[in-house]
Protein backbone atom coordinates (compact mmCIF):
# COMPACT_ATOMS: atom_id res chain seq x y z
CA UNK A 1 0.00 0.00 0.00
CA UNK A 2 1.32 3.47 -0.88
CA UNK A 3 0.41 6.81 0.62
CA UNK A 4 -1.40 7.73 -2.62
CA UNK A 5 -3.85 4.89 -2.05
CA UNK A 6 -5.03 6.26 1.27
CA UNK A 7 -8.51 7.86 1.25
CA UNK A 8 -8.46 11.15 3.10
CA UNK A 9 -11.72 12.69 1.85
CA UNK A 10 -15.26 12.44 3.15
CA UNK A 11 -17.75 10.08 1.53
CA UNK A 12 -15.21 7.29 1.41
CA UNK A 13 -17.55 4.87 -0.34
CA UNK A 14 -17.95 7.32 -3.22
CA UNK A 15 -14.18 7.73 -3.46
CA UNK A 16 -13.62 3.98 -3.65
CA UNK A 17 -16.46 3.59 -6.15
CA UNK A 18 -14.85 6.27 -8.36
CA UNK A 19 -11.40 4.67 -8.17
CA UNK A 20 -12.63 1.17 -8.99
CA UNK A 21 -14.82 2.54 -11.78
CA UNK A 22 -11.77 4.25 -13.25
CA UNK A 23 -9.82 0.98 -13.16
CA UNK A 24 -12.66 -0.67 -15.09
CA UNK A 25 -13.07 2.16 -17.59
CA UNK A 26 -9.35 2.44 -18.39
CA UNK A 27 -8.99 -1.31 -18.87
CA UNK A 28 -6.85 -2.02 -15.81
CA UNK A 29 -9.68 -4.33 -14.77
CA UNK A 30 -11.08 -6.09 -17.85
CA UNK A 31 -14.42 -7.89 -18.37
CA UNK A 32 -14.27 -11.18 -16.46
CA UNK A 33 -11.41 -10.06 -14.19
CA UNK A 34 -11.87 -10.69 -10.48
CA UNK A 35 -12.34 -7.67 -8.24
CA UNK A 36 -9.94 -7.56 -5.24
CA UNK A 37 -11.52 -9.01 -2.12
CA UNK A 38 -13.04 -6.80 0.57
CA UNK A 39 -10.00 -7.52 2.76
CA UNK A 40 -7.60 -6.48 0.01
CA UNK A 41 -9.53 -3.29 -0.72
CA UNK A 42 -9.81 -2.48 2.98
CA UNK A 43 -6.04 -2.82 3.35
CA UNK A 44 -5.26 -0.95 0.12
CA UNK A 45 -7.43 2.08 0.86
CA UNK A 46 -7.21 2.08 4.66
CA UNK A 47 -10.96 2.02 5.31
CA UNK A 48 -13.47 -0.26 6.98
CA UNK A 49 -15.16 -3.21 5.31
CA UNK A 50 -18.55 -1.53 5.50
CA UNK A 51 -17.31 1.33 3.34
CA UNK A 52 -15.83 -1.10 0.79
CA UNK A 53 -19.04 -3.14 0.77
CA UNK A 54 -21.08 -0.01 0.00
CA UNK A 55 -18.78 0.83 -2.94
CA UNK A 56 -19.03 -2.72 -4.29
CA UNK A 57 -22.82 -2.64 -4.12
CA UNK A 58 -22.83 0.69 -5.96
CA UNK A 59 -20.67 -0.81 -8.73
CA UNK A 60 -23.09 -3.73 -9.01
CA UNK A 61 -26.10 -1.39 -9.26
CA UNK A 62 -24.30 0.47 -12.03
CA UNK A 63 -23.90 -2.83 -13.89
CA UNK A 64 -20.11 -2.63 -13.83
CA UNK A 65 -19.55 -5.80 -11.81
CA UNK A 66 -21.29 -9.13 -11.27
CA UNK A 67 -21.80 -10.54 -7.78
CA UNK A 68 -22.50 -14.27 -7.44
CA UNK A 69 -23.10 -16.07 -4.16
CA UNK A 70 -20.06 -18.14 -3.20
CA UNK A 71 -17.92 -16.80 -6.07
CA UNK A 72 -15.48 -13.95 -6.48
CA UNK A 73 -16.95 -10.72 -7.79
CA UNK A 74 -15.95 -10.05 -11.39
CA UNK A 75 -16.08 -7.18 -13.88
CA UNK A 76 -19.23 -7.51 -16.00
CA UNK A 77 -18.81 -8.73 -19.54
CA UNK A 78 -20.00 -6.39 -22.28
CA UNK A 79 -23.47 -7.32 -23.52
CA UNK A 80 -24.18 -5.21 -26.60
CA UNK A 81 -27.89 -5.93 -26.53
CA UNK A 82 -28.10 -4.82 -22.91
CA UNK A 83 -26.10 -1.67 -23.63
CA UNK A 84 -28.28 -0.90 -26.63
CA UNK A 85 -31.46 -1.36 -24.59
CA UNK A 86 -30.10 0.91 -21.88
CA UNK A 87 -29.23 3.56 -24.47
CA UNK A 88 -32.66 3.23 -26.09
CA UNK A 89 -34.31 3.64 -22.68
CA UNK A 90 -32.19 6.70 -21.91
CA UNK A 91 -33.00 8.22 -25.29
CA UNK A 92 -36.73 7.58 -24.79
CA UNK A 93 -36.54 9.28 -21.39
CA UNK A 94 -34.81 12.29 -22.91
CA UNK A 95 -37.29 12.51 -25.78
CA UNK A 96 -40.24 12.32 -23.39
CA UNK A 97 -38.81 15.16 -21.32
CA UNK A 98 -38.45 17.46 -24.31
CA UNK A 99 -41.70 16.59 -26.07
CA UNK A 100 -42.90 20.16 -25.52
CA UNK A 101 -39.85 21.12 -27.58
CA UNK A 102 -41.00 18.99 -30.48
CA UNK A 103 -38.75 20.92 -32.84
CA UNK A 104 -35.65 19.68 -30.98
CA UNK A 105 -36.65 16.06 -31.44
CA UNK A 106 -37.24 16.59 -35.15
CA UNK A 107 -33.90 18.39 -35.48
CA UNK A 108 -32.09 15.44 -33.92
CA UNK A 109 -33.87 13.03 -36.22
CA UNK A 110 -33.14 15.09 -39.32
CA UNK A 111 -29.42 15.39 -38.60
CA UNK A 112 -29.09 11.65 -37.96
CA UNK A 113 -31.23 10.39 -40.86
CA UNK A 114 -29.53 12.60 -43.43
CA UNK A 115 -26.24 10.92 -42.51
CA UNK A 116 -27.80 7.47 -42.48
CA UNK A 117 -29.39 7.76 -45.92
CA UNK A 118 -26.09 8.98 -47.37
CA UNK A 119 -24.38 5.87 -46.03
CA UNK A 120 -27.19 3.69 -47.35
CA UNK A 121 -26.73 5.13 -50.85
CA UNK A 122 -23.01 4.36 -50.67
CA UNK A 123 -23.25 0.82 -49.30
CA UNK A 124 -26.57 -0.55 -50.57
CA UNK A 125 -26.57 -3.90 -52.33
CA UNK A 126 -29.19 -4.93 -54.87
CA UNK A 127 -30.78 -7.22 -52.31
CA UNK A 128 -31.01 -4.44 -49.73
CA UNK A 129 -32.65 -2.01 -52.13
CA UNK A 130 -35.09 -4.76 -53.11
CA UNK A 131 -36.13 -5.02 -49.47
CA UNK A 132 -36.75 -1.27 -49.38
CA UNK A 133 -38.91 -1.49 -52.49
CA UNK A 134 -40.87 -4.31 -50.84
CA UNK A 135 -41.55 -2.04 -47.86
CA UNK A 136 -42.81 0.63 -50.24
CA UNK A 137 -45.14 -1.89 -51.90
CA UNK A 138 -46.42 -2.78 -48.42
CA UNK A 139 -47.08 0.88 -47.67
CA UNK A 140 -48.90 1.30 -50.96
CA UNK A 141 -51.29 -1.51 -50.02
CA UNK A 142 -52.33 0.08 -46.72
CA UNK A 143 -52.90 3.72 -47.63
CA UNK A 144 -56.30 3.77 -45.94
CA UNK A 145 -55.10 2.17 -42.70
CA UNK A 146 -53.43 5.02 -40.81
CA UNK A 147 -52.22 2.94 -37.86
CA UNK A 148 -50.63 0.21 -40.00
CA UNK A 149 -49.17 2.82 -42.34
CA UNK A 150 -47.44 4.56 -39.42
CA UNK A 151 -45.86 1.26 -38.36
CA UNK A 152 -44.77 0.54 -41.92
CA UNK A 153 -43.26 4.02 -42.18
CA UNK A 154 -41.27 3.32 -39.04
CA UNK A 155 -40.01 0.03 -40.51
CA UNK A 156 -38.95 1.88 -43.65
CA UNK A 157 -36.81 4.38 -41.76
CA UNK A 158 -35.44 1.66 -39.49
CA UNK A 159 -34.38 -0.34 -42.56
CA UNK A 160 -32.36 2.65 -43.75
CA UNK A 161 -30.77 3.00 -40.31
CA UNK A 162 -29.87 -0.70 -40.44
CA UNK A 163 -27.40 0.04 -43.25
CA UNK A 164 -25.13 1.45 -40.54
CA UNK A 165 -24.84 -2.05 -39.02
CA UNK A 166 -24.49 -0.26 -35.69
CA UNK A 167 -26.99 -1.28 -32.98
CA UNK A 168 -26.43 1.95 -31.05
CA UNK A 169 -27.19 4.13 -34.06
CA UNK A 170 -30.19 1.96 -34.99
CA UNK A 171 -31.57 2.19 -31.44
CA UNK A 172 -31.31 5.98 -31.29
CA UNK A 173 -32.71 6.44 -34.81
CA UNK A 174 -35.62 4.09 -34.05
CA UNK A 175 -36.46 5.95 -30.84
CA UNK A 176 -36.45 9.34 -32.57
CA UNK A 177 -38.49 7.96 -35.46
CA UNK A 178 -41.06 6.44 -33.13
CA UNK A 179 -41.39 9.66 -31.13
CA UNK A 180 -41.99 11.81 -34.18
CA UNK A 181 -44.15 9.39 -36.14
CA UNK A 182 -46.50 9.12 -33.18
CA UNK A 183 -47.09 12.87 -33.46
CA UNK A 184 -47.14 13.07 -37.24
CA UNK A 185 -50.18 13.71 -39.39
CA UNK A 186 -48.44 13.08 -42.66
CA UNK A 187 -49.99 12.72 -46.10
CA UNK A 188 -49.90 9.12 -47.30
CA UNK A 189 -49.59 10.06 -50.96
CA UNK A 190 -46.69 12.49 -50.52
CA UNK A 191 -44.94 10.21 -48.02
CA UNK A 192 -45.09 7.30 -50.42
CA UNK A 193 -43.83 9.43 -53.30
CA UNK A 194 -40.95 10.66 -51.10
CA UNK A 195 -40.03 7.12 -50.11
CA UNK A 196 -39.93 5.99 -53.73
CA UNK A 197 -37.63 8.88 -54.68
CA UNK A 198 -35.35 8.18 -51.72
CA UNK A 199 -35.01 4.48 -52.57
CA UNK A 200 -34.45 5.29 -56.23
CA UNK A 201 -31.52 7.51 -55.20
CA UNK A 202 -30.16 4.77 -52.94
CA UNK A 203 -30.43 2.23 -55.78
CA UNK A 204 -28.53 4.60 -58.08
CA UNK A 205 -25.86 5.09 -55.38
CA UNK A 206 -26.37 8.83 -55.27
CA UNK A 207 -25.70 9.80 -51.63
CA UNK A 208 -26.03 13.56 -52.11
CA UNK A 209 -29.40 13.25 -53.83
CA UNK A 210 -30.60 10.75 -51.23
CA UNK A 211 -29.65 13.16 -48.44
CA UNK A 212 -31.47 16.07 -50.10
CA UNK A 213 -34.59 13.96 -50.58
CA UNK A 214 -34.58 12.78 -46.97
CA UNK A 215 -34.06 16.36 -45.83
CA UNK A 216 -37.10 17.50 -47.82
CA UNK A 217 -39.17 14.53 -46.68
CA UNK A 218 -38.59 15.07 -42.96
CA UNK A 219 -39.00 18.84 -43.13
CA UNK A 220 -42.34 18.36 -44.86
CA UNK A 221 -43.40 15.81 -42.25
CA UNK A 222 -42.46 18.23 -39.46
CA UNK A 223 -44.38 21.07 -41.08
CA UNK A 224 -47.46 18.88 -41.44
CA UNK A 225 -47.30 17.52 -37.89
CA UNK A 226 -46.95 20.99 -36.38
CA UNK A 227 -49.42 22.54 -38.84
CA UNK A 228 -46.85 25.12 -39.88
CA UNK A 229 -45.89 26.19 -43.33
CA UNK A 230 -42.34 27.05 -42.31
CA UNK A 231 -39.79 24.64 -40.91
CA UNK A 232 -36.99 24.92 -38.40
CA UNK A 233 -33.58 26.29 -39.28
CA UNK A 234 -30.85 23.72 -39.74
CA UNK A 235 -27.64 23.75 -41.75
CA UNK A 236 -28.69 22.30 -45.08
CA UNK A 237 -26.81 20.63 -47.88
CA UNK A 238 -25.28 22.97 -50.44
CA UNK A 239 -28.07 22.35 -52.95
CA UNK A 240 -31.74 22.92 -52.18
CA UNK A 241 -34.74 21.15 -53.59
CA UNK A 242 -38.24 22.47 -54.07
CA UNK A 243 -40.89 21.02 -51.71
Amino acid sequence: MTSNDQIVHLKLGDEIFARLKQLINNGSLKPGDKIPSERELTRRYGVGRGVVRDAIQALARAGLISISQGKRTTVSTTDMSQLTNELRSATETLVNRVQHYEEHVWQARLVLERLLVRQAAIDATEGQTSELYQLIAEQNSMREDTARLALSDRRFHRAIAAFSDNPIVIGVADTLSNATISHCEGNAESDLADHIEIVDAIARHEPHTAELLMDRHLRRAYAESSRKRTVFTLPCATTTMSP
